[in-house]
């Protein structure tokens, strides 16, 4: 099963009455309009005015850190609840292709039980702020925190799977920020792949399944983030083998960033500003889908091609020329 992926969760490119027609078109004085959900729009209105004095804003792998980025150089633009919305939910698309460290339950625990919520809610912005990179120490870049508390709090805004992708990113991210979801004494150290995204895509594969019940392969796009094919337990009697395509565009993630603004000495304004995509990798991600017999075995591979090769290449996801 392939989907666009807008409609995972609580996406804020989500059409809350998808696939009904009234939810995505609308008549205004005899007129019929196609409607914008709101992250689009938001996208449409700050995206593109900041691509001119930040040309790789939208570039930036997750699209959050762009707009952390922008706000230590400059301040705030537009509206602060706005602004605190798109950061945090752009925060959901991140995620690890490797193993990363994080907490995880003691021996016998559900994993559904692993954090506790309501001390993961009272964390408010905290809980946001970790997995994101380190700007300046600017006030005006730190003023979205009211309204990220407000969201952690929200329960009909973030469920609790998304408060538990949170969580999960936070402890893969930073060496101690399971301590916002979680009493000190209690847990361990496991090794976990993709934790941010089981919760939040297994609850949508559930549905999936009840209509597709032979899916066992689900590949989607939508955010800038590729996955290499992983196998997500959605219940005891399916295993569904998920993968992203990523966005096909030219992208660059934080540990990226950092390195080619420090080689050529500048500070993250500068590289935000001077970096151009024609400096990034020229490489766009895909997903193959060969079978083995009657077996589907998605691939995650790398579309290389410089503007002046004169034809492109498949490689690997991790192939040097694409870092």
């Amino acid at each position: 099963m392939v989907e666009h992926g807008h409609q995972i969760g609580a996406d804020v490119n989500k059409y809350e009455g998808w696939p009904k027609q009234d939810q995505l078109v609308r008549p205004e004085g005899g007129v019929t309009y196609v409607v914008r959900p709101w992250g689009e729009r938001f996208v449409q209105l700050v995206f593109n005015e900041q691509e001119a004095p930040y040309p790789i804003i939208d570039n930036l792998s997750p699209e959050a850190a762009g707009v952390c980025y922008r706000m230590a150089d400059r301040g705030l633009w537009g509206s602060l609840a706005d602004l605190a919305r798109f950061i945090a939910f752009n925060l959901f698309e991140t995620s690890a292709a490797q193993k990363t460290a994080a907490l995880g339950p003691p021996k016998d625990e559900p994993e559904e039980e692993k954090w506790h919520l309501k001390t993961a809610r009272e964390s408010g912005h905290q809980l946001f702020a970790k997995p994101l990179p380190q700007t300046t120490n600017n006030e005006r870049a730190a003023a979205p925190r009211k309204e990220l508390d407000r969201l952690a709090a929200d329960d009909k805004t973030l469920t609790d799977a998304e408060i538990g992708g949170l969580c999960d990113l936070a402890a893969a991210t930073s060496e101690d920020a399971w301590t916002l979801c979680r009493p000190a004494e209690l847990g361990a150290l496991v090794e976990a792949t993709l934790v941010p995204l089981k919760w939040k895509l297994r609850e949508h594969l559930t549905t999936r399944l009840d209509e597709f019940k032979r899916m066992r392969v689900f590949i989607y796009g939508h955010t800038h983030a590729m996955q290499i094919p992983w196998s997500l337990e959605v219940d005891s009697t399916a295993a569904v083998v998920v993968a992203n395509s990523g966005a096909f565009q030219r992208l660059i993630d934080d540990e990226g960033f950092l390195a080619r603004i420090k080689a050529r000495s500048w500070s993250v304004a500068e590289g935000l500003r001077r970096l151009k995509p024609e400096d990034l990798p020229p490489c766009y991600g895909v997903i193959l889908v060969p079978y083995q017999g009657a077996r589907p075995v998605p691939q995650a591979q790398m579309w290389w091609m410089p503007e002046d090769a004169a034809a492109g290449e498949l490689v690997g996801p991790r192939d040097e020329r694409c870092r």
